[in-house]
């Protein structure tokens, strides 16, 4: 019987906060199959690789009798398009090698940066290939939301507060709404809505604002203030948590 295709959540980006699960899968692979991103001179950047190379070292080698020591690691460049069609595409291809490489026999991990669940896009393989009967699983992390709230030592939410986590298509009308009517709001992917949420920002100067890029990283940064938050260009691993 073959090994089930694990979809490992590698979390914020920071590899000591990758849960024992998640570590223990890495380590247990065959091969590890990665999101990455071309460059303009054509070479290939990876932060998942990064997290996953650094768990690897970390973790405790477990006795392998039947595999490699080492897992075989697979980057896949994803287009960073509006336009899914070209990311699909390339998650076919992921698609087509992980079935292959699991009726060979061997174990196979899809590394997702930040959490499986939560706005990400190679969901769509994991139902594709669930949708065909293939025997997948999905291994939780720690969402960028939660652990930039921890990094920053601040209460998400309390009391009865509610939380409403919202994609990059979010209007500034529809922020005034939900926070008028009770809601802490995380917005995320904030490089597709930087204007709208900055209009917000300019009229409503006086709510609390907790924004968040490249968390658990050393390029991560915390701020606070409305006008250097509005006055910073967002990029694409950003959040803003408003109160």
């Amino acid at each position: 019987m073959n090994n089930p295709i694990l979809f490992v959540s590698l979390g914020p980006g920071d590899a000591e906060m990758m849960t024992l699960k998640a570590c223990n899968a890495l380590r247990q692979a065959d091969v590890i199959l990665l999101p990455a991103t071309r460059s303009a001179d054509g070479s290939l950047t990876s932060r998942a690789n990064d997290v996953v190379r650094t768990a690897l070292a970390l973790t405790a080698k477990p006795e392998r009798t039947d595999g490699p020591e080492q897992p075989q690691i697979c980057l896949y460049p994803l287009p960073m398009k509006t336009d899914r069609r070209a990311a699909h595409a390339v998650y076919d291809e992921m698609k087509a090698d992980a079935l292959r490489w699991q009726c060979e026999g061997r174990r196979v991990v899809i590394g997702v940066e930040g959490d499986i669940s939560i706005y990400a896009s190679v969901h769509y393989l994991l139902d594709s290939m669930a949708d065909e009967g293939v025997d997948v699983q999905q291994v939780a992390g720690i969402p960028s939301f939660i652990a930039s709230a921890a990094a920053a030592r601040q209460s998400l939410i309390s009391g009865s507060e509610r939380l409403l986590v919202v994609p990059g298509n979010v209007e500034a009308t529809e922020l005034e709404q939900l926070l008028a009517s009770g809601h802490v709001v995380v917005v995320m992917k904030l490089s597709q809505c930087e204007a709208a949420v900055k209009a917000f920002m300019r009229a409503n100067p006086r709510r609390q604002y907790h924004y968040f890029e490249n968390t658990g990283t050393p390029q991560a940064l915390y701020l606070t203030d409305v006008e250097q938050i509005a006055a910073h260009h967002f990029p694409y691993f950003s959040q803003l948590i408003i109160k």
